[in-house]
């Protein structure tokens, strides 16, 4: 009697384990869903793929108004943390020595001036030659999606291949990054600064302009840095009024906004720079982001 009591006991206790197991699945797969791109509300979204082909994609998701920007091998962009100019071809191999792939979104979000959220790689280990030379449009496909290293969840990756299977490639404008290129001892650096006086604003987010929030920039240090982060802000949509030096005693990145509920545009500053979101008066913006971490994060040189 005693022994089939305990086993049922046994019994029961594998049911609500894998009960507890199913429940615990559910509700991962809930929250990955739930904070993918099929919930998100971003108006345009911004793409890295890097590879032999290294094109920067900018798909919008209400109007046919779409970019493909191509950055050939040799090429060298800004890359911060001291990096300086850096050839695109040899980003991958320098993501992983450095063990942060991260290092994809801030160099190409520097050199545009604009968010780039997601992006996709081929192994870290390869390094990629080959000189400015017209390369036709070209679009991922289940291969690059699938395959490739990334950071985004599987259900970003199940919407971004519907995305890239309807877009017509006639809607989109092809950018050639050498374009805004400058020759220097044999090399060729891409000038951001040229590449916004033309296309600032191309890859902007038409909601952060619809709630018209204000931003003031605090840092501790480097203003050069902060100016480059101000650019990222301004191109992706969101007005900077006022870039300020102030010491405080947290190296905590935060984004502060005065009122009940925080704006998308403060919401999405936090989670892009990931920092914390505070509820307090501000005095000359609508958002406070106060640089903290993010500052020796994102830093770049004085000659870039």
């Amino acid at each position: 009697m005693r022994k089939t009591k305990s086993k049922n006991i046994r019994k029961n206790n594998v049911f609500i384990g894998i009960g507890a197991l199913v429940s615990l699945l559910f509700l991962l797969i809930a929250s990955s869903f739930m904070s993918s791109l099929f919930m998100s509300k971003a108006d345009r979204i911004n793409i890295l793929v890097f590879g032999e082909k290294t094109f920067l994609y900018s798909i919008d998701r209400k109007d046919s108004v779409h970019y493909a920007m191509y950055f050939y091998p040799d090429l060298k962009i800004t890359v911060p943390k001291g990096y300086g100019f850096y050839r695109v071809g040899a980003l991958g191999k320098l993501a992983g020595l450095e063990h942060n792939p991260d290092i994809f979104r801030q160099a190409f979000s520097y050199s545009t001036a604009s968010f780039v959220p997601f992006y996709f790689y081929q192994n870290a280990k390869d390094v990629y030659y080959g000189g400015d030379q017209k390369m036709n449009l070209w679009l991922p496909g289940i291969k690059e999606i699938l395959t490739y290293q990334s950071n985004t969840n599987f259900f970003d990756k199940i919407y971004l291949l519907g995305a890239f299977f309807t877009v017509k490639k006639a809607d989109i404008q092809y950018i050639a990054a050498s374009n805004f290129s400058r020759k220097e001892n044999d090399t060729s650096k891409f000038m951001t600064e040229d590449f916004t006086r033309e296309f600032q604003g191309f890859f902007y987010q038409a909601q952060y302009r619809r709630e018209m929030k204000s931003v003031q920039i605090i840092y501790d240090k480097h203003y050069n840095t902060a100016k480059a982060l101000s650019n990222i802000l301004e191109g992706s949509g969101i007005r900077v009024v006022d870039i300020s030096e102030g010491k405080t005693t947290s190296t905590q990145c935060t984004i502060t906004e005065e009122g009940s509920v925080f704006s998308q545009t403060a919401t999405d500053l936090a989670y892009y720079f990931q920092c914390k979101l505070i509820k307090d008066k501000t005095a000359i913006s609508d958002i406070l982001f106060r640089l903290g971490s993010v500052e020796k994060g994102w830093e770049v040189s004085k000659q870039n």
